[in-house]
């Protein structure tokens, strides 16, 4: 009996020895459980924000076509006012030549 009844004491031991291994398992497991929850967290963040840079790079982009369309028109319209000028010079030549002959008859 005396053998017996070590071998529970032994054996009660080791049940505790188990339960206080497991006890640590347990907890760590939960800490790597809120640690993945966060890392996943953080990623759908990470995604998001990406996702945010990538709509405001498209829209920037956007916007600078149009700037680039609306440089095109004015240098367009620049060159329209250039030959404008050239052909308002060259008709006040010929207005300039209309008067003088006119002055001189």
């Amino acid at each position: 009996m005396e053998a017996s009844a070590s071998s529970v004491v032994v054996i009660l031991g080791d049940l505790e020895t188990l339960q206080k291994e497991m006890a640590a398992k347990d907890a760590a497991l939960l800490e790597l459980r809120s640690c993945v929850l966060r890392l996943t967290g953080d990623a759908a963040a990470a995604r998001r924000e990406a996702a945010a840079q990538a709509e405001a790079t498209v829209r920037v982009s956007r916007e600078l076509e149009q700037h680039v369309g609306t440089v095109r028109q004015l240098s367009d319209l620049a060159a329209s006012c250039s030959s404008l000028r050239a052909e308002a010079a060259a008709l006040r030549a010929k207005l300039d030549t209309t008067e003088k002959v006119r002055a001189s008859m």
